[in-house]
């Protein structure tokens, strides 16, 4: 479409600016309305999980990731677009009408996809606490003394279950397969289900990412994609780890989005497992956020806690922390940077920290029996 002499702006180009003026109106609107109002939030919870559950049920007949394949053909698509763009620039010398229709393009997809993310997933962080619907009792009052009852619990649990769970000749967890042990999570699920009904859902298995080096380098060992419904794990993790993962990445697509109450309702959901390895794995996760966050406030009752491990738990937590450590660098200081951005922008004024503050929450969840 032409546009006028002395124009660097095209009808098309015009349409594009309004078109995400429009959509981004619509989002801060309707974001303030969810913000101040969660049990809209909570309602609408139902439907994000409905859309959650018929896509990852669809998709679950295909093997392979949707989601990777869909972010791999949109990536494509940018840089074709990129390099199609300078091309045509430096032929015509028509830098600033292209570079603007190229700002419109870029705001006009990325308010649209902001919106349709806000629909299918968003407003689940704007719904009432976990721990109010939950109905768990307060921890205002609780601290260090609970919180080292609340460890030493954790690692009495994890000890006992570490001796429980089958292991290599050297001495290493050996749970099997990812698709097999992907099946083992819905039976937790199932189970807590029965006490909280917002957590009846179907639900379709786990996926390990076929680029699961690529995004481990990225500090990343699984998300969900709310475009498709997949929960995405990364294959190459411990198998003591990699069952909890997958619990945190289910309770997101149950519509759980704040990082702390989708950990700890992978907990519960582990805890509820009749399998011992799946139980294992979040009593020795729950340990590992316990044993930290008491490092944080009294570092010598940690390592007392700690000097009480056993072997096998032992061995287990240096392989944890291995692959940890197997990740550091740039690359992962750059995808905690930009998930603890995510966060914040979605009203997480932890950001990343969030996730520790499953604690509290463990906290609340055993206060009656922290005593006893």
């Amino acid at each position: 479409m032409r546009r006028k002499e002395g124009s660097y702006l095209t009808a098309g180009t015009i349409w594009r600016f309004v078109f995400a003026a429009f959509m981004l109106t619509v989002f801060f609107v309707t974001r303030a309305v969810f913000v101040g109002n969660p049990q809209y939030a909570d309602t609408y919870q139902d439907v994000t999980k409905a859309i959650a559950m018929i896509l990852s049920g669809a998709l679950s007949y295909i093997s392979f990731t949707v989601a990777e394949l869909l972010i791999f053909l949109i990536l494509t698509v940018i840089l074709l677009y990129l390099a199609i763009s300078v091309y045509q620039m430096c032929v015509t010398h028509e830098v600033l009408p292209r570079l603007w229709r190229m700002l419109g393009n870029v705001l006009a997809f990325g308010s649209a996809v902001l919106m349709l993310f806000f629909v299918m997933f968003g407003t689940n962080y704007y719904c009432s606490p976990l721990a109010q619907r939950m109905e768990l009792p307060s921890t205002e009052e609780l601290g260090q003394e609970e919180l080292i009852l609340l460890t030493t619990h954790m690692r009495d649990q994890a000890n006992t279950y570490a001796d429980m769970v089958p292991r290599d000749l050297e001495g290493y967890c050996e749970f099997g397969g990812f698709s097999a042990l992907a099946g083992l999570v819905p039976m937790g699920y199932q189970v807590l289900s029965e006490e909280y009904r917002f957590l009846d859902s179907t639900y379709a298995p786990v996926k390990g990412i076929a680029t699961g080096q690529v995004v481990a380098s990225f500090g990343i060992t699984g998300f969900y994609f709310p475009f498709t419904g997949e929960c995405l794990v990364v294959p190459e993790r411990p198998d003591q780890s990699i069952l909890f993962t997958m619990a945190h990445e289910t309770a997101h697509r149950l519509a759980i989005a704040p990082e702390d109450e989708a950990n700890f309702v992978a907990f519960l959901s582990c805890r509820a497992n009749t399998d011992r390895r799946v139980t294992y794995s979040g009593y020795f996760m729950a340990y590992i956020y316990c044993i930290n966050a008491l490092y944080d406030v009294n570092a010598d009752a940690a390592r007392e806690i700690q000097s009480g491990v056993n072997n096998n738990l032992a061995i287990d937590i240096a392989q944890h922390n291995e692959a940890v450590r197997a990740n550091d660098g740039f690359l992962s200081d750059v995808g905690n940077a930009v998930n603890d951005t995510y966060l914040k922008s979605l009203g997480q004024e932890q950001g990343t920290e969030s996730y520790d503050r499953m604690v509290t929450l463990l906290l609340a969840e055993y206060k009656g029996e922290l005593y006893a």
